[in-house]
């Protein structure tokens, strides 16, 4: 602008200089709203600087008076000095000239300035002639002045708003409707379609919407027909898809208007296209986030941290019994999960932890109670703050129904396992009691003896139903605590005849009822055996009982002694050693296991055998022991 002015100023001098004396000659700018004037053009021969702004109002100068006035003024030294002494005011910095001649310089009613000229030597240097001229030119330059600052204003209007169009993310674009081509695209346009401004510009509309997707073009199309039909001025948006140069689509919103020239007809569409795609994968996502908690098989609900419903799902009104949720929303949730004395318990660890799993009676529109499954949790907002609490419910009722049921058969079954465990060893106790009687009636040794190891091994065997029945546990049995009782027992029922120790070492072990009665059997047997024939004449001697888990699902026990050892010329397949070919028998085709003997100081029944599949589970979950360690 200041380029314009000057060139515009130094014109104007020259020319008054050519008719009248415009030495010393300026121009001064008014700035109403500052209430200001400034210096852009100023030549003087005796004072060669200037103030660079004035005040109007808070001026006594020259300028200030033809602005405030609105008039030519034309004075001389001794008028200047009599117009200050008449105002009261002082005469102002700098030298004074013998005559004055100041003209408005005014386009209609705006006050753009003054122009002046001032001579130094000559006080009747200038006339009314020269007055006449110099509001002529005036009147000219003012014009002029305010054109150049329109244009130069327009200019840098125009300039800012290319800046603000080219650096904006959104594409600005106009179309003239003449050529049916566009005449502007934004730079930003090859980041968002892949083109350049160039390409883009060349391509006529036809081309352009054959890039829109075929299912969002009739819309595009809708648009633009009513944009012609309807007055200028009406903002038209829609959302489509369209080819990026890659060959993706992508989601734009695109903003236009119908621009029309003086005589109605349109001349232009002018608009921008903002890439929506993020907004409306987000807008997808939360849908098919929405569409998700809507149709959810669970009851999805939430409240406000004050506890009042804030959202329920179809399938919460469904449960619980509600046409709609208006019927609930604000109320308390307490009134819908009966959370009783453990509601405290519930919301500290929801803010503690963050969620909540639980069973729980819940109560419907009608009052009727149900059983529910809750997963609630604490829902925080961006800064981590608590903001709602969400829950999933689950009808459970039928469950409930059903685990009952189930556990009224499993308790039934138990109490007829019980009973027929109890019976069994009841029964077994009446076998054992009616051969001691016919023991007692014998007088053969040997055939009262055959007697009492069958005594002994039906009493192995009761044992483990005793085990079973006292333990209320029907899968398993603790193996150690098994051996300890059969050898207090054995031990008991050969008091007097022998002494010796019993060591036991036995680990954590649990057999089932099909591995516990053959293992019982042939413990009973080589203890028997031991007691028997390992320490004749009364000898005393050790016997001892190892229990140890193998490879995890292997079983070796070991029952040695320190006795005499075996015979050297023992065969186990004797039949006339009943007791241990019974113990072959067992370890073999009951327990499929191998057994092998030791003879060093004493006898070593070495056996190994697979343990049963999940024989610890049911046991573990009632009672883990450590084994047994000990010595009788």
């Amino acid at each position: 602008m200041a380029a314009g002015l000057d060139e515009l100023f130094r014109s104007i001098h020259a020319d008054l200089r050519s008719i009248m004396d415009a030495t010393n000659f300026y121009i001064a700018l008014y700035d109403q709203t500052k209430d200001t004037v400034i210096f852009p053009y100023w030549v003087d021969t005796i004072d060669d600087c200037h103030p660079p702004i004035i005040g109007v109002n808070q001026s006594a100068s020259l300028i200030a008076a033809v602005i405030r006035s609105g008039f030519p003024l034309m004075v001389t030294k001794q008028e200047i000095s009599s117009l200050y002494a008449q105002d009261g005011l002082a005469s102002p910095a700098g030298t004074p000239s013998e005559i004055w001649l100041g003209v408005p310089l005014k386009a209609g009613n705006e006050m753009i300035g003054v122009m002046a000229i001032q001579s130094y030597h000559d006080p009747t240097c200038y006339d009314q002639t020269d007055l006449e001229v110099m509001v002529a030119v005036a009147n000219l330059t003012a014009t002029a002045v305010r054109r150049i600052r329109a244009e130069l204003g327009l200019k840098e209007s125009e300039s800012r708003f290319r800046e603000v169009l080219e650096n904006s993310l959104d594409v600005s674009y106009r179309r003239n409707l003449k050529t049916n081509s566009f005449d502007y695209f934004s730079s930003v346009s090859a980041l968002i379609f892949g083109y350049s401004v160039d390409d883009l510009m060349i391509l006529p509309l036809e081309k352009v919407l054959r890039l829109i997707h075929p299912d969002d073009l009739p819309s595009v199309e809708h648009a633009i027909e009513e944009s012609m039909a309807n007055p200028p001025g009406i903002i038209y948006q829609t959302e489509y898809r369209i080819q990026h140069k890659d060959g993706q689509y992508i989601w734009v919103l695109d903003q236009f208007k119908l621009v029309r020239d003086e005589t109605g007809q349109p001349v232009a569409v002018i608009g921008s296209i903002r890439d929506i795609s993020e907004n409306t994968r987000a807008k997808e996502k939360l849908l098919l986030n929405e569409n998700i908690i809507r149709h959810s098989s669970s009851a999805i609900a939430a409240c406000d941290l004050n506890g009042n419903m804030m959202y329920g799902n179809p399938n919460f009104s469904k449960l619980w019994g509600f046409e709609n949720s208006e019927e609930f929303l604000g109320r308390p949730f307490t009134e819908f999960w009966l959370l009783g004395d453990g509601y405290e318990k519930v919301m500290n660890t929801l803010r503690t932890e963050g969620t909540w799993t639980g069973q729980i009676k819940a109560a419907r529109k009608n009052g009727t109670h149900f059983d529910v499954q809750v997963s609630a949790a604490m829902i925080f907002d961006n800064n981590g703050k608590p903001a709602a609490l969400t829950s999933s419910s689950i009808d459970i009722t039928a469950n409930k129904q059903a685990e009952d049921a189930l556990l009224a058969a499993l308790n039934e079954k138990n109490m007829l396992l019980r009973e027929v465990h109890h019976r069994v060893k009841n029964n077994m106790q009446i076998i054992i009691s009616l051969l001691v009687l016919q023991s007692q009636k014998l007088t053969d040794e040997q055939a009262k003896q055959a007697l009492s190891e069958s005594r002994q091994r039906i009493f192995a065997i009761a044992m483990i139903h005793e085990a079973l029945y006292r333990d209320q546990i029907y899968s398993a049995i603790d193996l150690g605590i098994y051996v300890k009782n059969l050898v207090s027992h054995l031990r008991m029922a050969y008091t007097g005849q022998k002494e010796m120790d019993v060591v036991l070492d036995m680990d954590d072990i649990k057999i089932d009822i099909d591995q516990a009665v053959p293992c019982g059997l042939i413990i009973n047997e080589l203890m028997t055996n031991a007691l028997n024939h390992a320490f004749p004449d009364g000898t005393k001697g050790t016997i001892r009982i190892e229990a140890h888990r193998i490879n995890f699902n292997e079983v070796l026990l070991n029952v040695s002694d320190d006795g005499v050892g075996l015979p050297s010329d023992l065969n186990l397949e004797d039949r006339s050693s009943l007791g241990l070919r019974l113990v072959k028998e067992l370890v073999c085709r009951q327990l499929k296991g191998s057994l092998n003997t030791a003879v060093t100081k004493g006898t070593s029944f070495i056996i190994r055998w697979p343990l049963s599949i999940n024989t610890d589970s049911e046991f573990n979950a009632h009672t883990v022991s450590p084994g047994i360690k000990e010595s009788q």
